[in-house]
């Protein structure tokens, strides 16, 4: 069994020679672009995004969104780099254990699929991500003879064989209906498009919600990730993140009040006012997570690293729902 933490590693050591070191053919690249439905307008899930070798061409095909999550701090740290533009979102995360609550058009793992310990857990839970129509794809920018003899040196540990498309197909069929399968001399791709529609889509959604009123958190999107890009060379991760926020916060605490004056109190402030400070005062303490993780190492500084993460996304939703409620108010 693939073990993360090993994966973590072998990522990080490698991140900063990925690039320098990526084979790809844009030919190849355009086709599963085309074949996984990235296009004009599309939400896409990148997993396993490395340091973004796909982000500029989504974003060259006038892509709404990109978000970006992988496993090595490294990785994520190059990409972030790279990509500052608005439209993407970058998240150092398990995929598996991310509370992602978007709906993605198209859900891409490029060259990163054999690094996955469960391939049908991996499936089952992104295939949940779809949008009505959403299309996931797994694809290799090479053959899987060469995946498989490129993965038999260092990278061994952290990979399995890479499944022939047919077996991956029979996967992708239990949760989507299959489009595509490609297995030859230049690539690999499987992808499968979405088999619920609208209203199944908002039947689930409505049915779900009503268990959360009840007190039923079900969290139905976990996902899995971890990656690898067509290289010639082995890749690793610890990601030499470096964070320079500032973090003189004041967060303005006041508890001189009883309890219940200080309950009385919040009552008389409007509700976004203060989920706004509620927000202000877990940015804050993001910012002083990562100062602390600049004084950690190994997979200390990574589980860190990757909380961080999670708080970031929780802090975006929450900057939504704040949006809406002004919207509604």
């Amino acid at each position: 069994m693939i073990d993360k933490n090993e994966v973590i590693r072998f990522f990080d050591a490698h991140a900063s020679r990925w690039d320098a070191e990526m084979i790809r053919s844009d030919a190849v690249i355009s086709r599963i672009l085309d074949n996984a439905g990235v296009g004009q307008g599309s939400k896409v899930l990148d997993v396993a995004c490395g340091t973004g070798v796909l982000i500029g061409d989504y974003l060259s095909r006038g892509v709404a969104s990109v978000t970006g999550v992988d496993i090595s701090p490294e990785m994520i740290a190059i990409a972030k780099s790279k990509f500052p533009e608005a439209q993407v979102r970058l998240i150092c995360a398990d995929v598996e254990a991310l509370p992602l609550d978007e709906m993605y058009d198209a859900i891409v793992v490029y060259n990163a699929f054999p690094h996955f310990p469960d391939p049908e857990k991996l499936i089952h839970h992104l295939a949940a991500l779809l949008a009505p129509h959403g299309k996931l794809t797994v694809a290799h920018g090479m053959s899987r003879e060469a995946i498989d003899a490129h993965h038999q040196g260092s990278a061994a540990k952290v990979s399995n064989g890479l499944m022939s498309a047919e077996a991956l197909a029979a996967i992708f069929s239990h949760y989507t209906e299959v489009t595509t399968m490609i297995s030859d001399d230049t690539m690999y791709q499987v992808t499968g498009e979405s088999v619920l529609h609208e209203h199944e889509h908002s039947h689930t959604h409505e049915h779900t919600h009503a268990h959360e009123q009840e007190g039923e958190h079900t969290h139905r999107h976990t996902h899995e990730h971890s990656h690898e890009h067509s290289h010639d060379h082995e890749h690793l991760d610890d990601h030499g993140h470096e964070h320079t926020h500032e973090h003189d916060h004041d967060h303005g605490h006041e508890h001189s009040h009883p309890e219940s004056e200080a309950h009385s109190h919040s009552h008389d402030i409007p509700m976004d006012i203060l989920l706004e400070h509620m927000l202000e005062h877990n940015r804050s303490h993001i910012a002083e997570l990562e100062h602390i993780a600049e004084h950690l190492e190994g997979i200390a500084r990574d589980c860190l690293i990757r909380a961080i993460g999670t708080l970031e996304l929780g802090c975006d939703q929450l900057d939504e729902a704040l949006a809406e409620m002004r919207l509604d108010g």
